[in-house]
């Protein structure tokens, strides 16, 4: 993910926080001058006066790196798994099968951009040679052809496929990044307050210092719960201190999946 995209998709969430959930109207969305804080976001107010409030985000993971690599392993495995589903969307269109695909890479999940469209067709391939026959049929396949299949030899650990005969397929799945209620983790909300906390900002001048932590969903280790979390947790005294104590003037956490947040400071 290149900086300039990376940008974009934050104040793509910005807005869909300010606007889709907090339903603020009147509100317009952009850059900052600098490239620190992510993004500003200007107010009118009812009785015509302007608040200005600038955002640094963080997306809350409770993996971690691996080895310093940077970045969590759950946050690169949906990126790949996001170029693999554009491939594969368009061939499934065109072919109109009848079968369904889970897969499950092997750890960790590493795909370059190079290669998307050569595993896209080793999996349909693979597909449609060993799907089974009969209808809701399922078989399950832990070992691939060097030979034949040399991206799913390397990068794969298991394939499930099922017989859906007269319904097409237009989705398969990735059991790395199923989507589940991992809930809120107070030590990597703390961890991820204390890293923003850290970092110098270039902020607009009578601004109001914001941070927002979101739990995207879109992975495994990016979901925060279906529901709020006894409220009690909010109480924990090392998340309030450290809160307390930043240099933000709000701090938002926001389950985007399930809409509900929770204002920490």
């Amino acid at each position: 993910m290149t900086r300039a995209f990376q940008k974009r998709h934050e104040l793509a969430f910005l807005d869909l926080f300010l606007r889709g959930h907090l339903k603020l109207a009147d509100v317009e969305i952009g850059k900052t001058f600098k490239e620190t804080p992510d993004g500003s976001a200007t107010i009118n107010n009812p009785d015509g006066t302007t608040s200005i409030l600038d955002f640094e985000l963080v997306e809350y993971f409770v993996d971690e790196p691996v080895r310093g690599s940077g970045g969590a392993p759950s946050k690169k495995a949906a990126g790949c798994w996001r170029k693999v589903q554009k491939a594969i969307y368009s061939r499934l269109k065109l072919l109109r099968l009848s079968i369904d695909l889970l897969i499950r890479f092997k750890e960790p999940m590493v795909l370059k951009s190079s290669q998307t469209n050569q595993l896209a067709d080793e999996m349909i391939r693979f597909a449609q040679e060993f799907c089974p026959r009969g209808y809701l049929s399922q078989s399950e396949h832990k070992q691939f052809s060097a030979t034949t299949y040399p991206l799913l030899h390397q990068s794969v650990g298991r394939i499930d496929l099922s017989n859906h005969e007269g319904l097409e397929i237009s989705h398969w799945q990735c059991e790395n990044i199923s989507v589940a209620s991992i809930g809120v983790v107070i030590p990597i909300l703390i961890k991820h307050v204390e890293e923003k906390n850290a970092k110098s900002f270039n902020w607009s001048k009578d601004a109001e210092k914001c941070l927002l932590i979101y739990a995207s969903g879109e992975s495994t280790q990016s979901g925060a719960g279906p529901d709020p979390p006894d409220p009690r947790i909010w109480n924990d005294a090392g998340l309030v201190d450290i809160c307390n104590s930043s240099q933000f003037n709000r701090i938002y956490f926001w389950e985007k999946v399930r809409r509900w947040d929770h204002r920490l400071k």
